[in-house]
């Protein structure tokens, strides 16, 4: 099967929407969030 210009924008998207859900998955953990805020927020 031929990839077109289409079918790569698609399975981009498709892979874009799964990096969301998993960036949404991993900033709900509340350690994690504590860690990054930390790390970038001064007292």
């Amino acid at each position: 099967m031929v990839k077109t210009h289409i079918s790569r924008v698609v399975e981009m998207a498709d892979a874009c929407v799964q990096y969301d859900a998993y960036a949404k998955q991993l900033l709900s953990n509340k350690v994690i969030l504590a860690w990054i805020l930390k790390s970038s927020v001064e007292e």
